[in-house]
């Protein structure tokens, strides 16, 4: 029975090693292939977006205590936007206050309730 337990524990650590091995030569093409793309101009990361001067006020005014709100957040994905908002706004009673078009391939609509 020893030399099964040998086998067994020597399998493992073959194993181990083939799994390391197989971690270390996946990192190493990453790196290679991150490093072509950024030869070639690719850009990694979100992309930058200018803040306004009404987000600016919004925010300074936050931080002072001088807007107290909460707000929650919610994101799902749809293919039928417009009944998404009107569930928001006539369902829940929530105002339309804005939306976007075409954010990094997303629509969407902004809605608050006072």
């Amino acid at each position: 029975m020893d030399w099964i337990k040998s086998l067994v524990f020597d399998l493992i650590l073959q194993l181990r090693y083939m799994a390391e091995d197989e971690r270390k030569r996946i990192r190493e093409r990453q790196e290679e292939e991150i490093q072509v793309a950024l030869q070639n101009g690719v850009k990694f990361g979100r992309k930058k977006f200018e803040i306004d001067n009404q987000f600016r006020w919004v925010y300074h005014a936050w931080k002072q205590g001088n807007v107290p709100f909460v707000q929650v957040r919610i994101a799902r994905p749809t293919d039928q936007l417009e009944k998404v908002v009107s569930f928001y706004t006539e369902g829940l009673g929530l105002d339309k206050i804005g939306g976007f078009q075409d954010h990094d391939g997303y629509d969407g609509g902004i809605c608050e309730y006072l």
